[in-house]
């Protein structure tokens, strides 16, 4: 009777033992069609004319995409999910899943369905291909400063769309922090090049003095077909979120 009593015990804890593994295994989020039952695709041009506007206009609108209300009130995450359920690969809304998360420093603020990272792994699954997909969850590392894994994401997404100036920037940024300053001026050089907009790599690279005035562009590239929209500049790591 005595080792009836310890198998039990021995089995409760490799019971034990799988279940922390599974809860530090890749997040996961089910792909369903959502309450008006279908799955579109963000790159997609007729996808976006015909579903787009019956997500947004209800629920994807300004004052959620800046985290202010939602469409039933103030909780805006019942909205981003909505949006994700319906477009999984949907740009602007895995950015505010991401910036909700850092506002409300959780990994999974209440309301919304499956953890950021979550979202992020169920886009890419629906959508291997799109670049700024992985940009943004490069851009959610880097407000969580994971700087390798935001490189990560970032390389990979050079891989896909190598013209991105968005990215450069992006890539810039992160090896600024890196203090791999050589490689920071390189993707700097080549969204300066192309008349990118924003200046705060540049403002970074002068005040540590390594910046060199870039080469100018005889074109500037076009815009990737996979890039219907551009993603918010992620906070300088020495700002408070």
């Amino acid at each position: 009777m005595e080792f009836w009593f310890r198998w039990p015990a021995l089995v409760i804890a490799a019971l034990c033992a799988a279940a922390a593994a599974a809860a530090h295994s890749a997040p996961t989020c089910s792909l369903r069609s959502g309450e008006a039952g279908f799955i579109a695709d963000y790159t997609s041009a007729s996808d976006r004319q015909q579903y787009l506007y019956l997500v947004e206009i209800g629920h994807f609108t300004d004052s959620v995409r800046n985290l202010k209300r939602g469409s039933s009130g103030y909780p805006v995450a019942p909205d981003i999910s909505y949006t994700l359920d319906h477009f999984p690969n949907h740009h602007q809304a895995l950015d505010a899943a991401s910036r909700l998360s850092i506002m409300m420093k959780t990994p999974q603020p209440r309301g919304l369905r499956c953890s950021v990272e979550g979202w992020f792994v169920r886009a890419m699954e629906f959508k291997p291909d799109d670049a700024v997909v992985r940009m943004t969850y490069g851009i959610h590392f880097y407000r969580e400063k994971k700087l390798d894994k935001a490189v990560e994401q970032f390389e990979q997404a050079e891989k896909l769309a190598p013209e991105n100036i968005n990215l450069a920037y992006n890539l810039g940024l992160v090896y600024f922090d890196l203090k791999d300053y050589a490689k920071a001026m390189a993707y700097a050089d080549r969204a300066y090049s192309a008349d990118f907009p924003l200046d705060g790599l540049k403002k970074k690279l002068m005040k540590a003095g390594k910046w060199v005035e870039p080469r100018r562009a005889e074109s500037r590239p076009e815009k990737s077909r996979n890039e219907p929209s551009t993603v918010a500049e992620p906070a300088p790591a020495e700002s408070k979120q």
